[in-house]
């Protein structure tokens, strides 16, 4: 994977989560609810960009899966930034998708 793939893949994964962490804020916090709605929502428009630049890049069949990513970092991120419980089962989930972008990723994007 080269370094143009490698950082349209990582940003698109990273705005994903931080629209996603946007959206749970605006459930949590009152005040900040329209606030952090209009971020999710630009964040979400920038997302779209960043996976067409991505689909542009890399075939179908290998870009969708590597926004599995996205699992791993929303459960991380809401672990830790909103005290969210993780199972068992939840890391053990997180293991098979590591081990699912490994094997897709060492077949080259």
């Amino acid at each position: 994977m080269n370094a143009i793939i490698f950082t349209a893949i990582s940003t698109t994964v990273l705005v994903e989560t931080l629209e996603q962490l946007m959206f749970k804020a605006s459930t949590k916090y009152d005040e900040f609810r329209h606030h952090f709605m209009i971020g999710g929502i630009v964040l979400h428009v920038v997302q779209i960009i960043t996976w067409f630049f991505v689909i542009a890049l890399v075939p179908l069949n290998k870009a969708v899966p590597s926004l599995g990513a996205t699992y791993i970092t929303i459960a991380l991120a809401s672990k830790y930034l909103f005290k969210e419980h993780m199972s068992i089962r939840g890391w053990v989930g997180i293991l098979a998708i590591v081990i699912g972008l490994t094997l897709i990723t060492s077949t080259g994007l």
